[in-house]
């Protein structure tokens, strides 16, 4: 599960680098329909053989995607996100996929294209998907995992001064990473709001 979450994170990130070409966008569409397609088959089942061929030949032409352009903000994020407090990788990118879709959008020659790959119609689409396969490991709320408001400036820093943040499309300031870091954080204290304000309403 967690490396296949990594190679979707590593096909996205190719696809919309600053240096991706037609192939490289090819390769990285193909890893990710077969990820998603076959990741909650292989989930469900561990048996079906066919399904973790699958999932094999899409990191495959994940990395094949992402050596030819070099990783960017999702890699940064997760490698800091691990050295901080060692959350797991795939699920440290899983954490921001949706809103670097949702912010390299603009850009995107053909942003069709990589919702049909997904087989999605939005990001948010993207951010339940990634919530109901992730569960086994752990909370997708970075708050649940030892990250506090006062860590984010560390882990922003850290992120930015990686250098692979400058391959994606659009430049990420400082602020912008942090901004997309706390929405899990207030993510959660919506739900937890929400929960209480339905209870009241219920009981009255």
């Amino acid at each position: 599960l967690s490396d296949s979450l990594k190679a979707l994170a590593l096909a996205s990130d190719a696809y919309w680098s600053k240096s991706s070409t037609k192939v490289t966008q090819v390769w990285s569409l193909q890893a990710i329909r077969m990820l998603v397609k076959n990741l909650p088959i292989s989930l469900k089942n561990p048996d079906v053989y066919q399904a973790r061929q699958q999932l094999l030949y899409g990191s495959l032409m994940s990395a094949m995607a992402v050596s030819n352009t070099l990783p960017g903000a999702l890699s940064a994020v997760s490698t800091s996100l691990f050295d901080r407090v060692r959350l797991d990788q795939g699920l440290g990118s899983a954490l921001i996929l949706p809103d670097l879709l949702r912010i390299n959008l603009s850009v995107l020659a053909n942003p069709e294209g990589l919702y049909d790959a997904f087989n999605i119609n939005n990001p948010e689409d993207l951010r339940n998907w990634l919530e109901t396969v992730s569960v086994s490991l752990g909370s997708m709320k970075l708050t649940d995992h030892g990250l506090s408001e006062t860590d984010l400036h560390k882990l922003v820093t850290q992120s930015m001064l990686l250098g692979i943040i400058d391959n994606n499309p659009l430049p990420l300031t400082p602020a912008q990473l942090k901004s997309i870091l706390k929405l899990p954080i207030i993510y959660q204290y919506l739900i937890i709001n929400l929960l209480y304000s339905t209870r009241i309403l219920l009981y009255h």
